[in-house]
């Protein structure tokens, strides 16, 4: 056979592989599905062991505070063992300066009902401590910008640092000194009068 007539038949074949890649079915992935089985929540004694083993763990290991000797005093005086940088909190202190915080930190405050509500593999959109507090439980800093991104750079892409300095501005602008009466007013001027003496080299 001569070369040109080989040629021809590779030819043919490239024809047939491509026929071949064209029958090829191409399936599409099937839609991903939850394979873990949901869990019932935990009961009593089960609750009760994770408290005991999170007691050990604060107990023998403890929590650093690196850097925060405020902290650290804080902890000293409510009764914790101070080693450096490291809290080592005893078995039942922790429960008992859970027991002395402000009554606004209640179960209602952490929303556990609704976590119970909902349970796994839920959301918080519609049950009832959503629709009971979102109205008034709902905060959202002025310090930000929220719109699209094409609007706040069409708009001088502000930072925080400049809404920081726009609300600076205003609250002294809005200020109106309180009245005060004149002899408490002259008491106070004396009195920072003669702080500023006692402190010599202090620029104000």
């Amino acid at each position: 056979m001569s070369e040109p007539a080989k040629r021809r038949t590779r030819g043919g074949g490239g024809a047939a592989r491509r026929a071949r890649r064209t029958a090829v079915k191409i399936e599409t992935a099937k839609f991903i599905e939850r394979q873990i089985p949901n869990y019932e929540m935990l009961d009593q004694a089960a609750l009760e062991i994770i408290e005991h083993n999170a007691e050990t763990v604060l107990e023998e290991i403890g929590v650093n505070f690196v850097d925060n000797p405020q902290a650290l005093e804080i902890w000293r005086k409510a009764g914790a063992t101070i080693d450096g940088e490291r809290v080592k909190i005893p078995r039942g202190l922790a429960r008992k300066l859970c027991a002395s915080a402000p009554s606004k930190f209640t179960q209602h405050a952490q929303a556990m009902d609704a976590i119970f509500e909902v349970g796994p593999g839920g959301h918080f959109l519609g049950c009832e401590h959503t629709q009971n507090n979102f109205k008034d439980s709902f905060w959202r800093t002025d310090l930000l910008d929220y719109k699209p991104f094409e609007t706040w750079d069409e708009e001088g892409a502000h930072d925080t640092q400049d809404f920081a300095s726009i609300r600076v501005a205003k609250l002294l602008n809005d200020y109106r000194q309180p009245a005060l009466d004149p002899e408490i007013a002259a008491k106070l001027e004396q009195y920072i009068k003669d702080k500023k003496a006692s402190l010599p080299q202090t620029q104000y």
